[in-house]
């Protein structure tokens, strides 16, 4: 466990270094925040409520998903489909080290920095600038905060799915961006999936997308009762479990190819 605490301290460590970075790229994130504040606002102009959810309560969604879009970020994809197409793989499986857990523990680290690079100022800046609606209660907050944890490990499972299918497709660089688009709209982090047509919110409801970011937002603005969000937090868990369960086996499968290959 020594090993996965390091791991993520050095990941801080290096994510802080880079200073100007970090700027630029909260910069960037205030400007698209405030952006879809606006396309909101415009679009509830003149209207009290549309899908059971009013001005406020939309505008509060849309922050919180940029926010949360800011901090969720993942390496775990990138740094596998690096290391195979560079053919570093089979060293970096010969270290006294799980390798997945490794990349986790670094996504950790990351996600630990980005609560500091980018929470704590856009918050601030949130709370200055503009006026959101706290959680319905405190049931509300706490059911937020748990369907946000499972939020974070679906992400990074598809991520993770997606890098360790470069062992067979060897290199997914124009995939990526194709996903990640993909990934947003089906969420709801841009669009929530209750403006959808009904026919396709049936298709959706039987996929995880919407358990990435429009579950955890729509308890936070009080759009499902607690049984509801209880319903859906349980779902999430379902998917979770059974993202992680198909890392775990695609993982195994990637690393005895590399092993029977190699040898």
């Amino acid at each position: 466990m020594s090993a996965y605490l390091y791991l993520a301290k050095m990941k801080m460590i290096n994510s802080l270094t880079y200073r100007f970075e970090v700027i630029t790229v909260l910069v960037t994130n205030l400007i698209m925040m405030m952006a879809t504040v606006f396309l909101w606002k415009t679009a509830f102009n003149g209207i009290d409520s549309a899908n059971g959810v009013n001005e406020s309560q939309m505008v509060t969604y849309a922050i919180l998903s940029s926010i949360l879009s800011s901090i969720f970020s993942f390496e775990v994809e990138a740094t596998l489909n690096d290391s195979i197409r560079e053919g570093n793989i089979a060293i970096d499986l010969l270290k006294p080290i799980n390798l997945i857990g490794k990349y986790f523990a670094q996504d950790i680290g990351g996600l630990i920095t980005n609560l500091v690079n980018k929470l704590l100022p856009l918050s601030v800046i949130v709370l200055l600038f503009i006026k959101i609606s706290p959680p319905v209660n405190f049931i509300y907050s706490l059911l937020f905060s748990f369907s946000v944890i499972l939020s974070y490990l679906l992400l990074w499972s598809m991520d993770a799915i997606f890098g360790i299918m470069t062992f067979w497709l060897m290199d997914i660089g124009n995939l990526v961006g194709i996903k990640n688009v993909f990934i947003k709209l089906l969420s709801g982090s841009i669009i929530p999936i209750w403006f959808f047509p009904n026919w396709l919110q049936n298709i959706l409801s039987f996929l995880p997308f919407q358990y990435t970011y429009q579950t955890c937002l729509s308890i936070y603005i009080g759009k499902l009762s607690v049984k509801q969000a209880v319903e859906a937090i349980c779902i999430q868990g379902i998917w979770t479990f059974l993202l992680m369960m198909i890392v775990y086996l695609l993982w195994n499968k990637a690393r005895k190819s590399v092993q029977v290959q190699g040898g």
